[in-house]
């Protein structure tokens, strides 16, 4: 199917959207690669390919001379000017306000279709261009960035400093993280037509991408379809009710009120502690810190108060290590932090899920394949809960999953989870994540 073809499908401006329909395909108004990576990404397609320096500034690298050809309708004028301030690297944010800047000088009425009809252009932004000035590490950042752009692209070609704070809001609100197969950010791009996407913690969209090209993919059926129906996840869904919220209301400006938010059995259930009883495995909800007593919300049974306060210090060292984004786990802790947590923590639990998480990173990384195997499968259910049946991330997930299986000549269980990968890669129409995590698998 021609991307000509696949656009049609995003135009129909009413009626029933199936699970899996592709809602909207778009190229990038502009995009930019994270710094980190020039040197392991194709600067036009962001594949990871075999790559080579542009002789130009050599700093951008592309995969092929068709690649840099292609490129060179945005490289052209910068090329000159990443010459000039080597070896100095712009910040990304830098650099991907440049890209916008230099969008605009080329295009500055471009429209991107979301209907037959319908369009949106950069004017039509937002920038929250008040509540940007009324936030003093924002506004700092922002008078680096003029200095920098000043150095990089001259007095002349920089906005006045009012254009750069709205220019400035318009990419922090509206930008979008672009991802590779693995589902990890590789880059920032603004998408004119995905702009018009709204946010919900229980999403029923997904996006993906293809390169630099959004996608974005239904998880739900959606009646009577208009866009304003249509929300997808600005936040990790992997994360606590209360963090998402301060999240989203600091950088997006607005106060969540969406199903999930408003779910307090779900936020209850985010640090549940486990019913000790042993015929129950109901949640023990702990948000109560004025409460002399914990019980199960299925058997009423009380916690003693020593699992209480073992429980509690657990969380608060957990909380510390993420807090200091250094890893919970090392090497033979892996096991000792996971019991313990297991026989204090809902298997829904928030940190139990996190810990799982890197747990089985952990182990991949030591080639531990059994213990990462065991981790990994018990992380499905905490995925499937915080991410969602449909999720692409579920679907990597259940796909690694089989991959260590086979590792383990488990044909039966790698069979079974390449089976579930499947049909949420399927689903999700990212024919670029199936193929990537298909490789290793044998027939």
């Amino acid at each position: 199917m021609s991307e000509d073809d696949e656009k049609k499908l995003t135009k129909t401006e009413s009626g029933f959207k199936l699970t899996g329909s592709r809602l909207l395909v778009e190229k990038p108004f502009a995009y930019a690669l994270k710094s980190s990576l020039l040197s392991e990404i194709c600067d036009n397609c962001f594949q990871r390919k075999q790559v080579k320096k542009c002789s130009g500034c050599q700093t951008l690298f592309y995969c092929s001379r068709e690649c840099q050809k292609q490129g060179w309708k945005i490289h052209r004028k910068e090329c000159p000017l990443l010459f000039k301030i080597k070896p100095q690297i712009l910040p990304d944010a830098a650099f991907f306000l440049s890209r916008i800047i230099f969008s605009l000088e080329r295009n500055p009425d471009e429209k991107s279709y979301y209907t037959e009809k319908d369009y949106r252009k950069f004017d039509d932004l937002q920038s929250h261009e008040e509540e940007i000035r009324k936030d003093k590490s924002r506004m700092e950042h922002i008078a680096l960035l003029s200095a920098v752009l000043h150095r990089y692209l001259g007095q002349k070609n920089v906005p006045r400093f009012e254009e750069l704070v709205k220019l400035y809001g318009k990419m922090c609100i509206n930008s979008f993280s672009i991802l590779d197969p693995d589902m990890q950010c590789i880059g920032s791009g603004i998408y004119l037509g995905g702009s018009i996407l709204d946010h919900s913690c229980k999403p029923n969209a997904v996006t993906v991408f293809k390169g630099t090209t959004l996608y974005v993919i239904s998880t739900e059926d959606i009646n009577h379809f208009e866009w304003s129906k249509v929300q997808i996840s600005y936040e990790d869904l992997l994360s606590l009710t209360s963090k998402r919220q301060a999240e989203l209301s600091k950088y997006y400006y607005f106060d969540c009120k969406c199903p999930r938010c408003l779910d307090f059995d779900l936020q209850n259930l985010e640090t549940s502690m486990l019913c000790q009883s042993a015929n129950c495995g109901g949640p023990v909800y702990m948000n109560n810190s004025d409460a002399s007593e914990f019980a199960c919300k299925d058997c009423n049974q009380p916690i003693r108060n020593d699992k209480v306060k073992k429980y509690k210090k657990f969380v608060l060292a957990i909380e510390e290590k993420l807090a200091n984004k250094s890893s919970v786990i090392v090497n033979s802790d892996v096991d000792k932090w996971c019991q313990k947590i297991a026989t204090l923590a809902h298997p829904l639990n928030y940190y139990y899920v996190k810990l799982l998480d890197l747990a089985c990173e952990e182990a991949i990384k030591t080639e531990n394949w059994k213990g990462a195997a065991e981790y990994g499968s018990q992380l499905v259910s905490g995925f499937r809960h915080y991410y969602g049946a449909l999720n692409p991330i579920l679907g990597i997930h259940l796909m690694k999953l089989s991959n260590l299986y086979i590792s383990l000549n488990n044909k039966k269980m790698a069979v079974k989870h390449f089976q579930e990968a499947i049909k949420i890669l399927k689903l999700t129409n990212n024919e670029s994540i199936l193929t990537y995590h298909l490789q290793g698998l044998d027939d």
